[in-house]
């Protein structure tokens, strides 16, 4: 069944131009086993400050330097966990993986920079979009218009 559950997910990260932005699949398990805080484990209270330190450390960075690409395994390594603890933790104490996170910064700034008048090419370079037409397509189904006519 994780064999079945593994091709579903490659297939739809290749569907949506997952190595153009990072995501890779332990961030797709950790997803759909994780998002809600559905934790079946509790956790000791001095662990929950001590991930929640990390998971402060990693959006941080990806707060300011959103440009860069962000893969989770080195988000997971600077935090002292394995890839698929960290998006699971990550998701636990944010509501999302750590991909989302990042994506919806980049968003962000977009939407800033398309409003003060700068073109979508290079609005989609400066805020960390590698291709032209994801961003074009994952902007237009976040806002619900396209770029170009965002004011």
């Amino acid at each position: 069944q994780f064999a079945r559950l593994g091709r579903r997910l490659a297939r739809q990260a290749a569907a949506c131009d997952a190595d153009d932005v990072g995501i890779d699949a332990f961030e797709l398990l950790s997803a759909v086993f994780s998002i809600g805080g559905n934790s079946e484990r509790p956790h000791r209270p001095g662990q929950i400050a001590w991930y929640a330190a990390r998971v402060d450390a990693a959006r941080e960075r990806m707060d300011t330097d959103f440009v860069s690409p962000h893969p989770l395994a080195a988000l997971a390594a600077d935090a002292g966990m394995s890839s698929f603890h960290f998006a699971r933790v990550f998701a636990e104490l944010t509501g999302g993986p750590p991909h989302a996170y990042l994506l919806a910064i980049r968003h962000a700034a977009a939407a800033r920079m398309l409003r003060d008048g700068a073109p979508v090419t290079e609005t989609a370079l400066a805020c960390g979009f590698g291709n032209l037409s994801h961003f074009i397509r994952s902007f237009r189904r976040r806002f619900g218009v396209l770029p170009s006519r965002f004011k």
